[in-house]
């Protein structure tokens, strides 16, 4: 199972890479308009950010221990994604190569520089996400706890390697878009509510694809709650539209911050 999740990430990371240098050069092809130069002081601050998001994925993908057989995402993970069926080892491929590019790009290519622009919010959202989902479901559940329990007996500490994994996804999110960003090109470059709602809606139904084709192979789900939907229309109809409109709210909130919140520059 290790070589399969070594192997998952082997051809994720490249992948992530790929999907993203993509998708900012398409949606910034055309546009006349430049991004503005950082200043010096926030080009350091950004090559930080990237450090921290790299970080963030390196332990979330080396640095926490592998499932065990009596667990049941042990057979979920030993699928043809690896960990990639779970939400959190997406966003944080994502936002890692999504904060390098930003460091990179002005270098090389204002045209990738426009992307990292009109993609923030977008990221923001989901970033900010991960985060929270992890305080408010993850680490108040009587498993993880006894998980962090079982593995610091074992001399590990799973429950510093969960902090360190999701903590940064949230707050580079809000310095992505207070910080990192120049907020005047931001407001100008960022699509509109509707279609960023619309790109969640597509993500969602790609990460739900990627979750059925899993389970048709290892007949196993990555998260122990779909164990109860079964083969329920309905059940499965709810569960997609309150993971949504959770998406959506923490997609409002950043689009709050890019509006009202304070920005260095």
């Amino acid at each position: 199972m290790q070589r399969g999740i070594l192997a998952a990430d082997c051809i994720g990371v490249p992948t992530t890479i790929a999907v993203y240098l993509t998708a900012a050069w398409v949606v910034a092809r055309g546009r006349p308009d430049a991004p503005p130069a950082a200043p010096t002081g926030v080009i350091v601050v950004q090559i930080i950010g990237a450090v921290v998001a790299a970080f963030a994925l390196y332990v979330n993908a080396l640095c926490q221990p592998y499932p065990r057989r009596e667990d049941k995402v042990y057979n979920a993970v030993a699928g043809p994604f690896g960990r990639w069926i779970f939400l959190t080892r997406q966003t944080l491929a994502l936002q890692a190569v999504h904060f390098t590019v930003s460091v990179l790009a002005p270098f090389s290519s204002l045209q990738l520089t426009t992307g990292t622009y009109i993609w923030a919010v977008y990221l923001g959202g989901q970033g900010l996400f991960v985060t929270i989902q992890f305080f408010t479901l993850v680490t108040p559940n009587p498993e993880y706890k006894k998980a962090c329990l079982l593995w610091a007996s074992r001399g590990v500490n799973f429950k510093a390697i969960g902090l360190i994994a999701h903590i940064p996804a949230g707050c580079l999110a809000i310095m992505d878009i207070c910080v990192f960003k120049s907020r005047v090109f931001l407001e100008k470059v960022t699509p509109s509510v509707q279609v960023l709602l619309l790109v969640y809606l597509v993500y969602i139904v790609f990460y739900l694809t990627v979750i059925f084709v899993n389970f048709k192979v290892t007949a196993h789900w990555p998260y122990e709650l779909m164990y109860n939907f079964g083969v329920s229309i309905l059940k499965w109809a709810r569960f997609i539209a309150v993971q949504y409109v959770v998406l959506a709210v923490f997609l409002l909130i950043m689009v709050c911050f890019s509006k009202f919140a304070p920005a260095v520059w």
